[in-house]
């Protein structure tokens, strides 16, 4: 067979190989008789990241020309970098092949990608050798697809390549003693490519083509699954030493390989420049659509079904919280998707869901003929005996799992339906048959369930079926369950949430132990809460249904003790999933708890326990049914204070209000109009400034603009609360992501409502809030036009205020950082206003004596770095002090603002704009004389 022949083959055998679906074979092979589906039919694309970029959660260069790097890289450029090496370490370097690392988790679609980028190269160099085989390409529709696929990988016309494909997991590394060695190494490269061929095609020689293919790409796949991890470091030594040439692909775990691989790989200085990571993303909504929506178009063409994408899957999956984290994950998506091609439709019990996606994994690729119920016997025992340990309990030893497997299979002998030896040689052939299923994955560490879910599956079957050797056996299955509660081992409770769902009868003992549990007098509060917080999570389960004499008990048990409500926040999710199962009565329960402690509460104790629950009910009073009385009496106790961003979340994502949410809102509406007419003011207008902001205006500043036209009070005071809400979340940086996002300037729009909300002598009242708006603006640097913020009637109104609040309490300024105050505001003024100070002190005739001397010692001895630079600013302002002595202040501000704690406490307190800010105005006063005027 001659070279073009030989290659011509090997790219064919590479085609058919990379097209190969394993996964589509099932539901295909079941409709349509075997009909092929092809792997670029379904496959949708995942965007990678620089590994940097991913890290830090900006990942903007996606998919950053990977294709076009393989093959085609800026030799020019990296020469140069090269030469530069090469002159610093005096070491000569030969021109080097770039590598490239895919990571992911378990399952995240590696091998995929790299099939695909195989497929996109091996194309790419058969048309260029041999032109467009319609027949080899599966027709033109498939060429489209491929040529799709191309383009979205980088890889143009002329940059083919001869892929070579390496499975780590088909890989027996016995074979290969010397892999360091590039002879040793060539030698596996050539079997690969005769394995793929197969024996069937005679002539076909990889030696004899080797030395003619051109340009040559290789793929590793699985990095992770050596068993040993001085053998992985020779691989890549051998990989290194041979195709330092050529380009490199390569995949690997994302935890295995920032653990170990990465401190594997070989040090060649030119690595630096020629090597990158990536990391592949998660399916977004769009991708799960997309790949959803291929995946019927197949079943649908080769079959006489008509699935429909939202109907048959997208639908029920949303109605289904509880499996909503196996979408993103693309194994876990396909595992679905084929659950839905087989039985029309998806369990609506997401633990029937994870059953029945191990049946369709276990019977996928069983070649071996295993009875499906032995397999699920000695798994699960597997599972149960990895749980109760107290090393392994998520990855064990290839060592350990073989004694788990012979324990199961002599211990339970008399429950197979097929005999099983305990030869190692057949446990170690039962391993590799878990692996191939895709139910366990191996890697260098060990064996790992390739989903969590699973293993608690498994562990849950074990003992709900009393799955264990008839001598070692209990008679009660409860026993089992209560030795790990008792442990309060966390590891166990998403075991013990899938027991419950299980079965009936040890549901109700689990739920009644529980809560003689959380009622013992004695117990730890962190015992008592680590009950509580499985019994929320057992209530949040759909289907399990607590009557309401439990519910009245177990929100009992969350609102009565102060240790126990931290619950509201590390289990928010379950206690709003059980709001949303629940119906009316059920959630006006809770509502009355919450209200009934809250009035037995001290004055003092109040506020922490309204911050700690406000969350939790907003929710239920917001996106659930609650009785109508209630409203009022929740909105008046719990959100008369500022808001959260959790609160905010859920605005934000409320689109058209409801019948019921517009009910909140008249109530809160009311309950502000109320306070107007007679306190004048109430914080639960932030709560009202929210919910107007996002329900009436396409985004919060079109709300402000409209408000402040109307020139009504009310509105006002609408108006002013956006805009704290916005300076706010601006300060969190979280304006963005709740739609305050702003153009820069747009404050400057909005200074003359604040200045006038400040000196309006009508409404006093409202001034603490026009004063902090103020201070917010200030905080998010948009205050910085002096002309437009900061004017000379504004300071002397405020000045007059301050020298008045200080003849009342003798305090310049609220060294506990709990109040707003008049000296705070006038620190926020720029150095050159101290001639205005003294203007006003000589034309009232005050003398400022008292107020400097407190200023003075609170510079001298305050510990706050925030109130020292306040304490310098009011200094200069009172004490109208000549640049020359503004000086030494400057310096020794900064000298201190560089005290790595002083200024991690700053960023953590929000507070390090405005001590800049402040700092700078200093300075530039010490710099420069005070103007004539």
């Amino acid at each position: 067979m001659k070279d073009l022949e030989m290659l011509e083959l090997y790219l064919r055998r590479i085609v058919e190989f990379c097209e190969a679906y394993d996964a589509f074979s099932i539901p295909a092979a079941m409709m349509s008789g075997g009909t092929e589906v092809r792997l670029q039919d379904v496959y949708t694309h995942l965007s990678y990241y620089q590994r940097e970029e991913y890290e830090k959660g900006i990942s903007s260069d996606a998919d950053s020309s990977v294709g076009n790097g393989l093959t085609d890289m800026d030799l020019e450029s990296l020469i140069a970098k090269i030469d530069a090496k090469i002159a610093e370490l005096e070491i000569g370097i030969e021109e080097p092949g770039g590598w490239n690392w895919f990571l992911s988790e378990p399952g995240g679609g590696k091998t995929t990608l790299l099939k695909m980028f195989s497929l996109a190269y091996a194309y790419r160099y058969y048309t260029e050798h041999f032109g467009k085989n319609a027949e080899l390409f599966g027709g033109e529709r498939s060429i489209e697809d491929i040529e799709t696929i191309c383009g979205r990988l980088g890889v143009d016309k002329g940059n083919g390549a001869c892929p070579v494909f390496i499975s780590v997991r088909d890989l027996k590394e016995e074979d290969y003693p010397g892999i360091s060695d590039p002879d040793q190494f060539k030698k596996l490269v050539l079997n690969s490519m005769n394995s793929l061929v197969g024996e069937t095609s005679s002539g076909f020689d990889a030696e004899s083509l080797f030395p003619s293919i051109g340009r040559i790409v290789y793929f590793i796949d699985s990095l992770e699954e050596f068993s040993n991890a001085g053998f992985r470091k020779e691989f890549l030594k051998g990989l290194d030493a041979f195709a330092h040439e050529c380009r490199c692909c390569l995949s690997a775990r994302y935890r295995e390989y920032m653990e170990s691989i990465r401190q594997e790989k070989p040090g060649r200085a030119v690595m630096e420049y020629t090597e990158k990571e990536y990391v592949i993303g998660k399916p977004t909504e769009e991708t799960v659509r997309a790949f959803a929506g291929k995946w019927y178009e197949a079943l649908n063409r080769i079959s006489d079904k008509k699935l429909d994408v939202d109907r048959d899957f997208l639908i029920p999956i949303h109605k289904n919280p509880n499996v909503k984290e196996l979408i993103a994950n693309p194994l876990e998506l396909t595992s679905l998707l084929m659950i839905s091609s087989y039985d029309s439709c998806l369990p609506s019990d997401f633990v029937k869901i994870y059953g029945r996606s191990i049946e369709l994994w276990l019977n996928w690729n069983n070649h071996d003929r295993y009875n499906y119920e032995d397999i699920l016997r000695q798994l699960s025992q597997v599972a149960y005996r990895m749980a109760a340990s107290e090393n392994e309990k998520i990855i064990v030893s290839h060592e350990t799992l073989s004694t788990f497997i012979k324990q199961a299979r002599s211990g339970m002998k008399r429950y197979y339906q097929q005999e099983w030896s305990e030869d190692q040689a057949s446990v170690d052939r039962f391993i590799q048959f878990l692996c191939d299923s895709r139910l366990i994955s191996r890697s260098t560490e060990g064996y790992d369930f390739i989903h969590r879910q699973y293993q608690a599956y498994l562990a849950a079957c074990c003992i709900t079926t009393n799955n264990f050797p008839r001598e070692t056996r209990r008679k009660r299955r409860l026993d089992y369950v209560m030795e790990h509660i008792l442990e309060k081992d966390d590891f166990w409770n998403q075991i013990i949430i899938i027991i419950v769902m299980l079965d009936i009868e040890l549901r109700d003992d689990i739920i009644s132990a529980l809560f003689e549990l959380s009622e013992e007098e004695n117990a730890e509060p962190a015992d008592r809460n680590y009950y509580i917080s499985l019994l929320i999570q057992l209530a949040a389960m759909p289907g399990v249904n607590f009557d309401d004499l439990e519910l009245e008990e177990l929100f009992g048990l969350i609102v009565r003790d102060p240790a126990g409500w931290g619950l509201f926040d590390s289990k928010r999710a379950d206690l709003q999933r059980l709001f949303e199962l629940n119906d009316e009565k059920g959630n006006d329960l809770f509502i009355e708890e919450g209200l009934k402690k809250n009035g037995e509460l001290p004055e003092a104790e109040k506020g922490r326990f309204r911050d700690s629950i406000g969350t939790v009910l907003f929710h239920c009073i917001w996106n659930c049914r609650v009785g109508e009385q209630y409203i009022s009496d929740v909105l008046r106790t719990f959100y008369v204070s500022s808001i959260n961003t959790n609160i905010m979340e859920m605005l934000y994502h409320t689109g058209k209000l409801t019948t019921g949410q517009q009910i909140i809102r008249e109530k809160a509406c009311l309950i502000g109009e109320e306070a107007l007419r007679t306190s004048g003011y109430s914080d639960c207008y932030m709560l009202i400034a929210a919910i107007t902001g996002y329900a009436d205006y396409e985004d919060p500043y079109s709300a402000v603009t409209d408000l402040i036209e109307k020139k009504e009070f009310g509105s006002d005071v609408t108006a002013i609360n956006i805009l704290m809400l916005a300076a706010w979340l601006t300060r969190c940086k979280e304006a963005s992501r709740y739609g305050y996002k702003a153009d820069p300037g747009i404050w400057t729009n909005y200074a003359e409502f604040v200045l006038r909300g400040i000196t309006d002598k009508e409404h006093r009242e409202m001034q603490r809030v026009y004063l902090m708006a103020f201070s917010d603006i200030f905080a998010i640097g948009e205050s910085s036009d002096a002309d437009i913020w900061f004017r000379e009637e504004v300071f002397e109104y405020i000045l007059s205020a301050t020298l008045a609040a200080y003849e009342e309490d003798q305090s310049p300024l609220d060294e506990s950082g709990s109040g707003f105050s008049y000296f705070e505001h006038l620190s926020m003024y720029p150095c050159r206003y101290s001639q205005v100070c003294v203007k006003v002190l000589k034309e009232t005739g005050k003398d400022p004596s008292g107020i400097r001397e407190k200023l003075w010692e609170t510079y001298r001895d305050a510990p706050d770095l925030m109130i020292r630079v306040r304490a310098a600013k009011l200094l200069i302002l009172f004490a109208d002090m000549q640049p020359a002595e503004t000086k030494p202040i400057a310096k020794e501000l900064e000298t201190q603002g560089k005290d790595i704690p002083a200024r991690n406490r700053l960023v953590i307190e929000d507070m390090i704009t405005v001590f800049t800010r402040s700092l700078e105005q200093i300075k530039d006063y010490s710099e420069a004389p005070p103007s004539a005027d």
